[in-house]
């Protein structure tokens, strides 16, 4: 009814003014003057006068005191113009005048959704698990209004702090409505995924994080990963390879991220040796490198490579246990044990010095060489 009425004055009042410039007659009963003081604040502010819009507001705030929507108002203005603590005491003042009042709990549960989330200082005597809880109680109020159901954002956030606050049942049907709402954003659908993941929902994760790569291809990284864990290595050879096709600049991990995967997908050795070798350029001389490239050409059938490159650590430092890895793996792939027993015996005899990594050089390593 309030809205309603506004409109009325505007046209009435305000409105002549909008189209000749001339000074609006303002009415003189103190509600419609608080009226139209309301709809010359939203004027005012549209037209970027943030100085008198608040005066408008705090006219019409004296005019009808008992207005929650003025003082909701007020919150409103503070919390555009970065005044947070301002828009909590506006907002709260709004909720004693009327309790049901939409935007003053939209107010507080955006704000407090901000400190929660390290948006800015909190209140003093506030921690950002209280603020959460709050900001969760203010929007949950909302949940069912048309300002609710028309902002995805708003929803997003009711649902990311659900999710953050383990209340991952509450979280997953407002993420699934806010990703059919806007499927051409990402970060739904990244949310989503958290909370099928964190229920065991692997199958809906997946497709989820798909989409949000498909969206954004900074993401095909996050979904190599989820491959790279359930040990999917071709799909996450795959995704790696997206993820840096969609880089300007990708990182030296993802590019190591990549051999990885193509190491252990059946044929890609070959793949892994060009794209470590390509790294190698700007360190010739880096281990773990090294060590993956000679894994890489043994997967690849070339031994005598990888043999190549394993002494080629050794030949750096004796005792770099990637190295001596890497050389056992080759001999042990030709059954050459005799060389293992000369390479390891003398390390064998300093346990103090090499009780981190004896264990792991004296196991058969897995080769990962093409079967003949």
């Amino acid at each position: 009814m309030f809205f309603a009425r506004a409109v009325f004055v505007l046209m009435v009042t305000a409105g002549p003014a909008v189209a000749s410039q001339a000074p609006a007659v303002q009415p003189s009963e103190p509600k419609a003057q608080a009226l139209y003081e309301f709809m010359m604040a939203r004027r005012l502010e549209a037209a970027g006068d943030a100085p008198s819009a608040l005066a408008a507001l705090e006219r019409a705030k004296k005019l009808d005191p008992q207005s929650g929507e003025i003082s909701a108002e007020i919150a409103g203005y503070y919390a555009r113009t970065n005044r947070p603590a301002d828009a909590v005491a506006a907002a709260e003042q709004a909720l004693k005048l009327d309790k049901d009042n939409v935007e003053a709990h939209n107010i507080l549960g955006t704000v407090y959704a901000a400190w929660s989330e390290g948006g800015g200082p909190l209140p003093p005597g506030q921690t950002m698990l209280a603020a959460r809880a709050t900001a969760i109680e203010h929007l949950t109020a909302i949940l069912n209004t048309p300002l609710m159901a028309t902002n995805p954002n708003l929803q997003m956030t009711l649902g990311r702090l659900q999710l953050r606050d383990g209340k991952t049942a509450l979280a997953l049907p407002i993420l699934e409505k806010v990703a059919q709402q806007a499927p051409w954003a990402a970060e739904p659908f990244l949310l989503l995924y958290e909370a099928q993941i964190s229920q065991g929902n692997i199958a809906d994760a997946e497709q989820s994080l798909i989409h949000a790569a498909e969206v954004n291809p900074r993401h095909f990284a996050q979904l190599a990963q989820f491959y790279e864990r359930l040990a999917r290595w071709p799909e996450a050879a795959s995704a790696y390879g997206e993820a840096i096709a969609g880089s300007r600049q990708p990182s030296r991990d993802l590019q190591l991220r990549y051999a990885a995967a193509l190491i252990n997908t059946a044929g890609g050795g070959a793949q892994a040796r060009d794209v470590l070798q390509e790294l190698l350029k700007t360190s010739p001389s880096d281990a773990r490198v090294l060590y993956m490239l000679s894994t890489a050409e043994r997967s690849a059938g070339d031994e005598k490579a990888a043999e190549a490159t394993a002494r080629k650590i050794i030949a750096a430092d004796p005792t770099n246990v990637a190295g001596l890895r890497a050389l056992v793996a080759v001999l042990f792939d030709r059954f050459d044990y005799k060389q293992i027993v000369e390479l390891v015996t003398p390390l064998a005899k300093e346990p103090s010095r090499n009780s981190s990594w004896r264990g792991g050089m004296l196991r058969s390593p897995r080769s990962r060489r093409p079967r003949r």
